[in-house]
Order: C-alpha cells, then structure tokens, then sequence
C-alpha cells in the first residue's frame, strides 16, 4: 500500500460519548444517553408494549440475554426511565419507541430494581426492593404474600419488578438464581407484574439448576451488533467521501495479513477501533466489571487523530488501558508473573529492532488468552498489525510464540492440531484441575447433544426458533416477497438424523445442515465447517451444562470457566451460522450478505436471501404496493370472483405462468404472474387471456 497521506482526522469526527456510571441516580441523564438503534428500538417497544398489556390477573415475565459490557443494564434503567416518569418520554428520539411509550399511562408506574448480589439470598433482595412500595419494613418470606401486598398499593397500576445485578460488584454472582427467577416469573404472570430480567452470565446460560428460566420467562438476545451501529453513528461519524480511502485501506490489510478476517463492513463502521477490540471487551469485562468499550473508544479516538489514516485502536491500547486494574485480579497473578518475566528475560534480549513489534505480540498474546481457547501466529498478526513491508525482514511471529513455550512451559501453553496451526496462550490460573476432568466426562458427547447447543445459540439470535425442553425444534418462518407473504418450513439436520418431510400448508422448504444443498434438496442452508477445535469446546460446553455432580464439585471454579466457555460457543456459532455459510439453490452457492447477518430473525435473513431466488424464477409475478395478508387476499379474490368479474372475461389467465407448485399454494385459485388477476384453477388454460 502507498504512503497514506491523510490522518484519521480527515476521514472521521469523533463526537463525546456520556458515561454513566450509575444509572440510578439520574434517569433523566441515563435516558438521554442511551442511544438507540432498530435492534434496540424494536426491543424497547416490545416491552414498553407487554407492560401495557398487562391487565390484573396477566403478567409478563422477560429476559434479555447477551455478553457483559452489551448494554442490558442501560437498557433496563432507560425501560425504568420511561415507565415511571411519564415527563421524560418526549426526551426519547426514536419515533417507534416513542409511539409505544405514548400507549403507557400518564401515571408513574411504580418500578422496583431488584440487585442481584446486594444480599445473601434473592429473595432477601426482593424484599427490600418492594419495601419502599409497600411502606412495610417487615414483609414476608412468601413470594405470593410480597406480590399481593404490592399489588394492593399499586392498585390499577401494574408494578414493574426489574431484576439485575447489583452495579459495582467486583465478582460475579456465586449462586443458582434459577428456581428461585422461575417462581417470580409464574407468581407475576399469575398476578399481573410485569418482570424484566438482565441473564448476566451466571444464569444466562439457563441450563443445570437455571433450566427453568428458559420455560418462565420470553427471552429476547441483545447480541453485540447494536455496538457496531452505536460506535459508527454517535462515536465515529464518517463522510460518505472517506469510503473509497477505507476500502483502500481494508483490502490492504486483508491483502497482508491471512488472519484478517472481519468483513469490510464492519471494519468500516468500527474504524478507527480494531474490530478484535469489540471482541475482546466481554472478556474484560468478566475481570473489571465496570469496563466500558464505547467509553473507551471514544477517549482513545481523540488520541490517534492525528495519525495515519491507516492506524487503528488496537489490543495494545486496550491493553495499556486496563494494564494496572487487571494487575490487581487474583485469578490474573500467575499470568502476569509469566508476562513479566518473558518481557525481561525474552522479549528484553530481543534485538533492538524488533523489540517494539515483540512486546506488541506479547501484549496482544496475553489479551487474546482471556479466552481460554488461545490463539495462532496470523491471528495475533491481524489482530495487532504486524506484517512484513516490501523489502523489509520483520519479526518472526511463530518463531518468538515458540520461544516463549519452550522457555517457560510452565506458564504458556502450545496445542498443535493435525492440520491446522499450532495455537499458542497464557496459562490462566486455576483453570488446570478442571480442564481435565472436563476433558474426560466430554468424550462422551454425541454428535446430537454438539447440534443441540448450537440449535440453542441458534435460538437466542433468532426469535422465531424455539427449542422444546426436550430439545424438538420449531420455526415459525415466513418471508415477504413482493408484497406477499409466504410461509415456509426449515428442516434442521445438524447430526445427521433424518428430518420430517416438507408440510402440505408450507409455501417454501429448506434445510439447514452442514451439508444441507448437497442432497438434492432445492434450496439448502449449508453451514460451515466445525473444526476439531470446535468440536472440543462445544463438547466442553455439554459438559458444564448437563454433568451436574462437575458443577456441583468445581462450583467456585465454575463461575470464570463457563462464561469463557460461553463466549467461545458464540464465536463458533457467528462463524458457522453466518460469517461462512451459504445459502444453496440449485447447486449455486450464495454466501450471506451483511444485510442477512445482522437480521434478528429467521424471517428477515430469507426474507433477503431468498429475494433473488424468488426474482429469478418468478420474474412476471405481480408486485403489491402493500403486504398482502389473509384479510387483503380474501377480499382480492372475492372481488375478482363476483359474478360481474367472471362475466368481464377477467378470470382467465396463463396457465402456464401460474403453474408454480414450489412457490404457492395449492388452492382453487391462483393470482397469474403474467396479468396480476386472480384466476380459478379450472378456468386456467393454455391459451391467452
């Protein structure tokens, strides 16, 4: 690549970003700093609606799902914010949200936050945050007798019960919160309470003694995508005439460096920030609870103005960022004492050339660790920049990884894998003695407990998959086409088992599978490939979710094992479900779109994928100016078959233009895609209209 002459000031404005703190403490300021985006917005109005619906003797019980640092506690108090002071909903700027909002009483809704981690027991916990609504300083022990006296003083005004982790905590929360969450949820429901619930990663994963949160509560999942929207529209605000300097500059990168592998999409909405930072943020945030990216971001924005346009914010200032606070994380001793002595004793005696570039590999080594999973050579070179200009002999990556392995081994571990790179990571402590009992109990792991935890990923991404407790999937999907609306089946094979014939009433059929399309099938979801890598961690993950004597044993230990553990699990998925899938139509491949990867549903990802399918075979098919429902469409063919139309000659058409079995629906009438008019299937004939 050229020399870029431009700085990052020519190309974004970085714009304030207001940190709250304490989003208790000011909900005028916690509502107007929270940003929405169309993910958040359509959240937001889902709830602000339940809390309308909830009438005397019918609650509401949700849950939002997602990593530390995504934003679910802003989310709650901004939701707390609007139902309880009526005063504050002409600050909201998204034109949805506030529509719902304006369904909502005038009245103050009163609104209890219940913090997890405050107290020795939940339920001591809730007391205390119904006591200020109740006036009762002395309240039962009885979830029943805590909700009726609540409701008793809210009388026509239905009480909000939000439930979230206690801000401020230094650890995560040690205790099986499930059963406990599942009895709220039913008592609520039953007494009209509407409950919202943050699943901090403690419980999020809703299996082992948490099971029963996943059949009490609707759980929606805000996943990181919202970020990238936040930090490209109120951090890092790019001119439309920067775009062909980005491209220039992601195609190099991408050219250079063999482990870079974020799309151009999202390089473009982060930029300035690396996106390996957003990745590393939830792990960071399982050791400094208050760590915030966006804060972050836009501190360090300021900072590289003027740089290079080519220059990013990267893990080595992160790194610098949260250096000292991780420094004092006992689980984090050992690792740093390895840090430090490969800093003096190997990366010290390193030639002077090169020992900038080796304490940034260094750096980068001990952040992409926090995973547990560890890392290769071209990962850490995309992740930190570091590549070989044209004519220049620059560090030796592997050769620096191997060094650091077979020098201290005690301290940093090296995993080679038949056929793929060797992986490199800090040994993290306190993490050995269970490895290997997790390791031997997750050889027992079948190929359909691996496609059940991946069906449940699955599942909290799109709302519309549900999986039953006893692991039966079901997808409601349909797409809009032209202003149709065409429901259609998916058929799941992720182990192999056979799959349920088409059903009469679908207007589409897919599989989805990792072979899905090779089979002969019309259209086909085929996922990517699980590496050996993959497989063992997926297997691990069973493990932690389903040995309960494991979970019993190693309970303190669990507690920073199965979050690590959870976060590998969605890379895995967002590699497999999206990043390399395809979709397959007669034996075309078309990879995902960004549009497609970012859609929160079944129906909005085919919705744009199978459009040029639809487009290719349909191509005369008529073209709506508004969707076209079950009420639209009666009344549409009663028009067209009232006695005044069949005489009007109106109800011939084509035949062979409506012939078109795959797509619609059998029935006694057909709307011709030469013409646009709704014909019986007996009057079809080959001729003309």
């Amino acid at each position: 690549m050229k020399r870029v002459e431009e700085k990052v000031k020519d190309i974004v404005e970085v714009r304030s970003f207001a940190k709250v703190s304490d989003f208790a403490a000011d909900p005028a300021q916690t509502l107007a700093s929270y940003h929405f985006t169309d993910i958040t917005a359509a959240l937001m109005a889902k709830w602000l609606d339940a809390i309308v619906n909830v009438r005397a003797d019918r609650g509401a019980a949700v849950a939002l799902a997602g990593f530390r640092g995504v934003g679910k506690s802003h989310f709650l108090a901004a939701l707390a914010a609007v139902a309880a002071q009526p005063e504050l909903r002409n600050q909201i700027s998204d034109q949805y949200v506030s529509a719902s909002a304006e369904r909502l009483s005038r009245r103050h809704n009163p609104v209890a936050f219940v913090r997890r981690g405050s107290q020795s027991t939940l339920l001591e916990e809730l007391r205390m945050a119904i006591a200020p609504i109740t006036g009762d300083g002395d309240l039962s022990n009885s979830l029943n007798d805590l909700f009726l006296k609540a409701a008793e003083k809210t009388k026509d005004m239905p009480l909000v019960l939000l439930i979230d982790t206690a801000l401020g905590r230094e650890s995560r929360v040690s205790r099986d919160d499930g059963p406990i969450l599942s009895e709220i949820a039913e008592a609520a429901k039953a007494l009209g309470i509407f409950v919202g619930l943050a699943l901090d990663d403690d419980i999020a994963g809703a299996d082992g003694a948490n099971l029963a949160i996943a059949g009490s509560y609707t759980i929606d999942y805000l996943d990181q995508e919202h970020l990238y929207k936040i930090v490209d529209s109120h951090i890092f605000s790019k001119q439309d005439r920067s775009l062909p300097l980005l491209h220039e500059i992601y195609k190099h990168y991408a050219t250079v460096l063999p482990g870079f592998r974020w799309s151009e999409q999202r390089f473009t909405s982060l930029y300035p920030l690396h996106p390996a930072t957003l990745e590393i943020a939830p792990l960071i945030r399982l050791y400094l609870q208050d760590f915030a990216l966006l804060g972050f971001a836009a501190e360090a924005g300021v900072r590289i103005l003027g740089r290079p346009a080519n220059s990013l914010i990267g893990l080595d200032e992160v790194f610098d960022a949260v250096e000292n606070r991780l420094r004092h994380v006992s689980d984090l001793d050992d690792a740093f004492a390895a840090f430090d002595r490969a800093d003096h004793d190997i990366i010290g005696k390193s030639p002077v050339t090169q020992r900038l570039q080796a304490k940034l590999i260094l750096k980068g080594l001990f952040m992409l660790s926090l995973d547990g999973q560890g890392t290769t050579a071209d990962e850490i070179a995309a992740a930190m920049l570091i590549f070989n200009y044209e004519g220049q002999t620059g560090i030796d990556i592997p050769h620096l990884l191997n060094m650091l392995s077979e020098a201290m081994p005690e301290s940093f571990e090296r995993v080679e894998r038949e056929g793929g790179a060797s992986r490199y990571c800090f040994k993290l402590g306190g993490k050995e003695d269970i490895d290997g009992v997790i390791a031997e109990a997750a050889s027992e792991v079948t190929m359909d407990d691996i496609a059940l935890v991946l069906l449940r990923q699955a599942s909290e991404k799109f709302s519309d998959l549900n999986i039953t407790d006893s692991g039966q999937v079901t997808t409601n999907c349909v797409v809009e086409w032209r202003g149709a609306i065409r429901h259609g089946d998916i058929m799941w094979n992720l182990s192999g088992a056979d799959v349920d014939p088409v059903k009469e009433h679908s207007d589409w059929a897919m599989a989805a599978g990792f072979n899905a399309g090779n089979n002969g099938q019309q259209i086909g979801w085929c996922l990517g490939e699980l590496t050996e890598d993959d497989l063992e961690t997926i297997r691990r993950v069973c493990v932690l979710q389903t040995n309960a004597d494991l979970r019993e044993q190693f309970k303190d230990k669990l507690t920073a094992v199965a979050p690590i553990q959870s976060l590998a699990i969605e890379k895995i998925w967002q590699r497999i479900f999206l990043a390399d899938s395809r979709l397959v139509v007669d034996g075309i491949e078309y990879p995902l779109t960004d549009e497609a990867r970012s859609a929160h549903t079944l129906s909005q990802l085919f919705t744009i994928m199978l459009a040029p399918v639809f487009e290719s075979r349909f191509p005369e098919h008529p073209e709506f100016s508004h969707v076209l429902g079950v009420k639209e469409a009666a009344r549409l063919i009663g028009q067209f078959f009232a006695s005044s139309a069949q005489k009007s000659g109106i109800a011939t058409a084509c035949g062979d233009v409506c012939d078109a079995s795959w797509f619609g629906r059998t029935s006694r009438s057909r709307i011709c895609a030469r013409s646009g008019r709704v014909a019986d299937e007996a009057s079809v004939c080959a001729g003309s209209v």
